[in-house]
Order: C-alpha cells, then structure tokens, then sequence
C-alpha cells in the first residue's frame, strides 16, 4: 500500500494540489502504470481549508484552526516550532487536528508502507528523521534519481518537530518529502518519472525492531 498527498500546506502550495489532481487523472487514464502488486492512495488537497484561504503563507498554508499540519504529527512534538524563522502554531498537541489524525489513522489502517508528501517551493526531496529504522532514505534517493530533484535533510534555522515523515520513520514506514521548485510551475515530466519510480519501488525490507509497527491508543 502507497499513498500520496498533496496540499498539506493548503493554499500556500497550491500547485501541489493541482500536480495531484492531474496525476490522478493521468493514472485513471492510464491505469496499468500502477502495478498489479501496487495499491495507491491518492489524496490531492490535505487542508482543504488553508486552500480556501488564499495562497499567503500566514493564512493559506494553515488549517481551519490556524494550525500548521506538519507540525503537528507526533514525533518529537512541540509547541515551539516555526516556518523558516517565523513561529507557527503546532497545535494543542501531537495529532490535535483532524486532517493529521486522519491521514494517520488511514496510514495504520490501511497498512500503507510508503508515501510522498509533495510541498513547495525548495527543490528537493526530504527523508525522514530515523533512517535507521525504515527505507526512508533508500526511497529519497530512488526519487531524487528520477526526478533529479537533491536529496537534502533540515532546513536552516527551521524548527520542524511534528514533521510527517519523521513519524513515518519511527514507525518504519518508508515516507518522503518532495519540493517542487516553485509554487507555481508543476514540473510534471520530472514528477512523472518520480511517481513511476515510486511505484516501482521494491524496498529492501529494513531491520528494525520486532515492533515495527506499534498500534498504539489515540
């Protein structure tokens, strides 16, 4: 199981919302790009709100809540977190808005293994915190070869707790961060070859602990 989510930051990347939109639509035409072995998920606009708010960083890119939701996932969170320098609201507490508790509840549930969070506007591709533990930095580099976009970790002077796949790799999941590198273009011959190679992807399972998969209260 795969999945790939758009507009986690709403209308500030909008354009993510609209690459999603149009690979849906690419692979309902052309649905044997998806392998037989392969189920994908496709959710083009995660915050529907902040994308009707309008494309400013302050408004747009938060939910209904005023909540940044990749701040709010619970690896490491906390409640001083920003965007670039700039303080961003994490929320109450880790998975405290229901666009974040969804996307969890459907990775768990649906035993999802790997997924790319699309965001703009940097120009490269993010692995998650614990590479140790899943195939996050092996997946990074697959992406990063076909779309050509660098592999890269942190941003300077950014405090990016609550991050979604960081806490996909604490969990041993496979979750990646792709930049597109603007928030207007979609680049969709480079994206094409990226989600091609995703699809295609056959991990070398990871060692981790017994464990790997937790299923813990919420």
């Amino acid at each position: 199981m795969r999945i790939i989510v758009g507009g986690i930051h709403g209308g500030y990347e909008w354009n993510t919302v609209v690459l999603i939109s149009e690979t849906l639509t690419y692979l309902q035409e052309n649905p044997s790009l998806v392998p037989d072995d392969v189920t994908l998920y496709v959710i083009p606009c995660a915050n529907p709100d902040g994308y009707a708010a309008g494309t400013d960083r302050e408004h747009g890119r938060m939910n209904g809540n005023g909540v940044d939701l990749n701040r709010n996932w619970g690896y490491d969170w906390q409640p001083a977190v920003t965007h670039g320098a700039r303080p961003v609201d994490a929320g109450a507490y880790a998975f405290s808005e229901p666009e974040t508790a969804a996307l969890r509840d459907l990775i768990l549930a649906r035993d999802v293994e790997a997924a790319i969070f699309y965001h703009s506007a940097m120009a490269r591709v993010f692995y998650g915190a614990e590479r140790d533990q899943s195939a996050t930095y092996e997946l990074a580099q697959i992406v990063s070869e076909a779309t050509g976009y660098p592999i890269a970790t942190g941003v300077p002077r950014q405090i990016t707790t609550g991050d979604a796949i960081d806490w996909m790799s604490a969990q041993g999941l496979a979750g990646i961060e792709v930049e597109l590198t603007t928030h207007d273009g979609i680049e969709w011959e480079r994206n094409l070859q990226g989600l091609l190679a995703f699809l295609n992807w056959n991990p070398v399972p990871a060692k981790v602990r017994p464990d790997r998969f937790p299923r813990v209260p919420f």
